[in-house]
């Protein structure tokens, strides 16, 4: 059985389109808030499902069954239009659940969730979920802070794909990207130029163009496969809706 969740750290955040790393501090996991007995409880009542990478969890569509607490790997919940585009809305690590937002079940998936790595999780159905919402005060308490959470997550994204261009979105990912790193410039080399595009709502090839062209004009720097940021200030001016100025 894989290493599970026993922590929060930083290596933990959640990835999404936002303005800045702390308006989504304070990330709720859930398992934190339980005492040992009560994590007992959950890991009895629930039942533990391993998925492999690409796996999906849930489809949007489909009737909703449950959720899912995430205890090791990463799961990306993403929304498909009609046309087959998708839009990344989040990358959840281990500690946060999917599945909602009828956590108690009920209704359909209005998005889907799939595994981005070999991902073991908890899944509780709705009716499970609901019994220990009324059994395990603790249990209901941490629910209601993970969907605040993931509200406040889902209204960032709205507000950033309303009222910033592509070139604004993607600068001011790649600076949230930079701030999770040891020395706050380096770019993490697990996100690929894909998983950058769906999350700000463009396409690889923009992305792609995007950031070689950030990378001759100084803006990054490239050393083999690593990224880094040269001129933050200069992303920040474009994050705000400004000019390069180079």
């Amino acid at each position: 059985m894989s290493r599970r969740f026993s922590g929060s750290s930083a290596a933990y955040r959640a990835m999404a389109l936002y303005e800045t790393i702390p308006d989504l501090q304070g990330e709720p996991y859930i398992l934190d808030a339980l005492n040992p007995s009560e994590k007992s409880i959950l890991l009895r009542t629930g039942k533990l499902i391993t998925f492999k990478s690409g796996d999906t969890l849930f489809r949007q569509g489909d009737p909703h069954g449950g959720i899912f607490i995430i205890l090791s790997g990463h799961v990306r919940t993403y929304y498909a239009a009609p046309n087959g585009r998708e839009i990344t809305l989040a990358k959840w690590p281990a500690g946060h659940f999917v599945g909602g937002p009828d956590i108690l079940g009920g209704g359909q998936h209005i998005w889907s969730g799939e595994a981005l790595e070999p991902v073991e999780v908890l899944h509780l159905p709705g009716q499970v979920a609901r019994d220990l919402t009324l059994q395990c005060p603790a249990f209901a308490l941490a629910l209601v802070h993970a969907l605040a959470h993931k509200g406040r997550c889902y209204s960032a994204l709205l507000q950033m794909l309303a009222t910033r261009s592509a070139i604004e979105r993607l600068a001011q990912v790649l600076l949230n990207l930079a701030e999770r790193s040891v020395d706050g410039r380096s770019l993490p080399l697990h996100v690929s130029h894909e998983e950058l595009a769906m999350l700000i709502g463009s396409t690889r090839q923009w992305v792609t163009a995007s950031i070689s062209r950030f990378c001759k004009q100084g803006v990054l720097g490239r050393e083999g496969k690593q990224v880094t940021i040269l001129l933050p200030v200069v992303l920040k001016r474009l994050g705000m809706g400004g000019e390069a100025d180079l």
